[in-house]
């Protein structure tokens, strides 16, 4: 393996370290929503997308139409008087098509949990020495431009054989990735 895919390797490993010690800290506030990781795939993809069909969300997700429809159908209709956070809108021209909109409650959901990933984030760069703070910050500024200068996207059928490889074949896996991008829509 090459030192630069070695790299890429260790920083896509930090990112993911980083992911996991974000979340360890987000369990308890995530354990009090009483959502599956299903239903909270859910309302981030409505989050970032706005209103889906069934159909959308179905492909997205990689599940079958009465999978998401019952996912759904629990976001709408929630225990104990709680307020919904998935809205469901039939079409006026075809009935059969349902688009699922989050509620305020749900998009309110999300922002909590988005601003405690972010007071967590600060709070572990508060700890850095202001050389390591601007060494971070130019890394990450870095990082995010890169990632919104990005033209392809990789879908799971052209990753999941790379995570079955093994590392330190010809090809690096970085290579492998951009070999096969995927038009956004």
């Amino acid at each position: 393996m090459s030192d630069r895919a070695s790299r890429i390797q260790e920083a896509t490993g930090l990112y993911f370290q980083i992911l996991q010690q974000l979340n360890r800290h987000n369990i308890p506030e995530w354990l009090e929503l009483d959502l599956t990781f299903q239903q909270m795939k859910v309302l981030y993809i409505l989050k970032q997308k706005g209103g889906l069909t069934m159909s959308e969300l179905s492909d997205r997700l990689g599940v079958s139409m009465p999978t998401i429809t019952g996912i759904i159908s629990r976001l709408v209709e929630r225990k104990d008087d709680s307020p919904a956070l998935v809205a469901r809108v039939t079409s006026a021209e075809d009935r059969r098509k349902v688009t699922a909109y989050l509620t305020d409650a749900g998009e309110k959901i999300t922002q909590q949990l988005d601003t405690l990933n972010r007071k967590l984030f600060a709070q572990a760069l508060a700890q850095l020495t202001d050389g390591e703070m601007e060494d971070a910050r130019a890394g990450l500024s870095h990082i995010a431009n890169a990632v919104s200068e990005q033209r392809t996207v990789t879908t799971i059928e052209t990753v999941t054989p790379l995570l079955n490889r093994v590392l330190g074949e010809e090809e690096s896996v970085v290579t492998q990735v951009n070999a096969e991008p995927v038009a956004l829509n």
